[in-house]
């Protein structure tokens, strides 16, 4: 019972906290590594690069965001934020003898997909229609 509850709060809490270091560090850093935000002075010129950094379990988001449903692409981020929560405390709540070999490599082969980088264009990344569309 206690560990349901642990696993509970700390998705929740990991989860939020992914998601505010994630949309507000690491995509805008990547954005800005290809060229997507640049800095003139005091003045940030955003959209600047065709092309963005993405990882793969952001590409439905960064797809439907091109579709006619336009904003309705936040929707898929938010169960990336949980699934990376639910990971993390997994992870923290997990017995560290037990070998990868008996929790399953498909987890860690999930986690590195996660942390993949792709170049796409710039308009299929969630991020340049966060910062330059809407």
């Amino acid at each position: 019972m206690v560990r349901e509850l642990a696993l509970v709060v700390g998705t929740m809490a990991f989860a939020a906290l992914h998601l505010l270091w994630y949309t507000q560090i690491v995509a805008l850093w990547l954005w800005e590594l290809s060229g997507g935000i640049r800095c003139e002075g005091r003045l940030a010129v955003y959209g600047a690069s065709d092309w963005a950094w993405t990882t793969p379990v952001h590409l439905p988001a960064g797809l439907i965001f091109v579709s006619p449903l336009g904003a309705i692409g936040i929707l898929p981020l938010l169960p990336g934020s949980l699934l990376a929560g639910f990971a993390a405390t997994e992870l923290l709540l997990t017995d560290p003898s037990r070998s990868i070999s008996r929790t399953g490599r498909w987890r860690l082969w999930l986690f590195l997909l996660g942390w993949a980088w792709i170049p796409v264009p710039a308009s299929v990344s969630w991020i340049y229609q966060w910062t330059v569309v809407y």
